[in-house]
């Protein structure tokens, strides 16, 4: 039977205000816990009621599921920890107005309570029904009605809502056709008679609950219909409404849940085993689970109580799950009386996959990183998720071999490039399992550049020729590498506008001509490529040797001694220059030689020309 509702689906049903209308009256006195009125504060919706079958057979039990929805549209006055709700359920006979009562006491709790504006309460009802023995055969519409609520504040027992001041007068029934069944047996709603009839025939099911409220207005949630067999079934169900089991009664030796994990969306099934076999009318049992909070309580639908039937030692009930985003760790409890067994049950979010792999920025310069970021489909599990790395060809980047996505949805992981020569794609693949994604990195070259500019020899006589040598940064590339030359001043000297270092070479050469000069230029070569790299050396150009058309300053004995010789240097005065490409004929210079200086010496010494200041 499918119980999934789709809650942002749910009909608005308009027959909510008597609903309302019995809570503002069973709510409206005070007690030890300050009572409200949920009308006022809550919007209820319902959705439509799901009958695990609408073909009703004598003695067979089935169920109805109903879901419904609060939201409060404002912060009720007091904190309710709980709130009970006990209902039962009516079958009125289409045809001859008969009405049964299918199950007198059926009760829902609603714990956490919602205390403030916007919060929300989901529950699901899950009531078995049944009709009476020697119930006519037709269509019935079936009804559920409030019969009593329950309060439970911090520290505080449950508490029962006043009774209104004017209780509603009881739905008068129509006149059953059956007079010899007995009216509390039947379940007939009506003023009570002062002592109901004993029945003719055995055995006499369970007397109901009698409600410590008056009843509240009704809603009609569906028709079956009913066909009385034959043949009675060799084991007949539970009324409704079972007997309070006394101590000798059975006891819950064990609860298990089957699978103890499950992906959100899948149905867990629940067992829960008795020490011994039910007793005549079944054994109810308690369920509920914890923690409760805002998370687990859309995780799973798990219904108030599991029947277990007359005779058997076990029943089982499901467990609906919901999708979500992370994993929900569940403890559910079976209670009977004093007796108690839990079992855990784990919710997971659906598989992981990977959703998206990027790379920041996605094209580099070789030897700079990159930022890798993987994103998965969800919240990751407690631990974290690994998601493997690799890349294609390997040997151009170096990564980790995989990234922990630890919170959120997404994790980073750096890429960190080689150099290259020309430009080349990179592949980074991210795996999750069978899921896979890839992303491209494109590393480029460094930007071509000049290294640098050497001339040789750096200085010259006017006329003569140097060699320039101009070296990249890296390989030029297909086509080769243009470099234009310049030269200041542009009238010393010759040389090319451009030369193209060869694709795939380093460097290139080019001839400089220099030009005639009557004195010393200090030149400089420039060398440029297209990014405007630029590169200088200097060249030094001296006239061409001549006759010194200034001072000859012969070359003077500085600190020679007559043991040791002379020691001629040439220089000129303080307030001359030098203009050593003119040329001074040699001279002769005397000095003291000979035994204690006594004679003198002559030598053949160089002169330099010397040009005043």
């Amino acid at each position: 039977m499918k119980q999934a509702i789709d809650y942002l689906h749910f009909p608005f049903v308009s027959r909510i205000a008597p609903i309302f209308v019995a809570l503002t009256i069973l709510f409206s006195a005070g007690s030890s816990l300050a009572m409200y009125s949920p009308i006022n504060y809550f919007q209820i919706t319902y959705a439509p009621a799901i009958f695990s079958k609408t073909e009703i057979t004598n003695g067979s039990i089935f169920n109805t599921t109903i879901q419904s929805r609060g939201v409060a549209i404002k912060d009720p006055p007091s904190s309710a920890d709980a709130v009970r709700f006990s209902y039962r359920y009516i079958a009125t006979n289409g045809a001859t107005g008969e009405e049964l009562v299918l199950n007198p006491l059926q009760t829902v709790t609603i714990e956490p309570f919602p205390q403030k504006q916007g919060e929300i309460y989901e529950i699901t009802n899950v009531a078995p029904l049944r009709f009476p023995a020697g119930s006519s055969e037709g269509d019935y519409m079936i009804s559920e009605e409030i019969v009593n609520v329950e309060m439970k504040g911090a520290g505080l027992n449950w508490q029962n809502a006043p009774k209104p001041s004017k209780p509603p007068g009881p739905t008068k029934p129509s006149a059953p056709t059956k007079p010899s069944a007995p009216t509390d047996a039947s379940g007939t709603i009506g003023p009570k008679p002062a002592k109901p009839s004993e029945p003719t025939q055995p055995p006499e099911p369970a007397k109901p609950l009698e409600p410590s409220a008056p009843s509240g207005p009704r809603r009609e949630i569906g028709t079956v219909t009913y066909a009385p067999t034959i043949v009675a079934e060799p084991e007949l169900l539970p009324a409704p409404a079972p007997k309070l089991v006394p101590t000798a009664n059975p006891t819950i030796s064990a609860l298990a849940i089957s699978p103890a994990s499950v992906l959100g969306g899948a149905t867990a099934i629940g067992t829960v085993r008795l020490n011994k076999p039910a007793p005549a009318g079944g054994q109810i049992v308690r369920l509920s689970f914890t923690p409760r909070d805002m998370y687990t309580t859309n995780a799973l639908i798990l219904p108030d109580n599991v029947i277990v039937r007359a005779g058997a030692i076990s029943g089982t009930f499901n467990i609906p799950t919901n999708a979500g985003e992370r994993i929900i760790k569940i403890t559910i409890s079976a209670t009977l009386q004093n007796s108690k067994a839990t079992a855990a049950l784990i919710i997971n979010p659906p598989s992981l996959t990977i959703s998206a792999l990027t790379v920041s920025p996605a094209t580099v310069i070789g030897g700079a990183i990159s930022v890798g970021k993987v994103t998965v489909s969800a919240a990751p599990p407690a631990g974290g998720q690994v998601v493997r790395l690799s890349a294609a060809p390997s040997g151009l980047v170096s990564l980790p071999a995989n990234v922990v996505v630890r919170s959120g949805s997404s994790g980073s992981f750096s890429v960190v490039t080689s150099a290259v020569t020309t430009p080349t794609n990179v592949t980074i693949t991210a795996t999750l399992g069978n899921a896979k994604q890839t992303t491209i990195l494109i590393i480029n070259p460094p930007s071509l550049t000049l290294s640098s500019l050497i001339v040789s020899p750096s200085s010259v006589m006017s006329g003569a020729s140097a060699v320039g040598t101009v070296n990249l940064n890296r390989a030029a590339p297909a086509g080769g590498q243009a470099v234009t030359l310049a030269a200041t001043p542009r009238d010393s000297l010759s040389l090319p506008e451009k030369i193209t270092v060869a694709a795939g070479a380093t460097s290139g050469m080019f001839d400089i001509l220099t030009k005639m000069t009557a004195s010393p230029i200090n030149a400089t070569i420039v060398a440029t490529i297209q990014n405007n790299s630029q590169k200088t050396a200097p060249i030094t150009i001296n006239p061409t040797p001549g006759p010194c058309s200034y001072s000859c300053r012969p070359a003077k004995n500085v600190g020679g001694s007559r043991w040791s010789g002379p020691n001629w240097v040439t220089a000129c005065g303080n307030n001359e220059i030098a203009q050593p490409w003119m040329t001074c004929p040699q001279t002769y210079q005397s000095y003291s030689c000979g035994f204690a200086g006594r004679r003198t010496c002559s030598v053949q010494v160089t002169a330099i020309c010397c040009k005043s200041k």
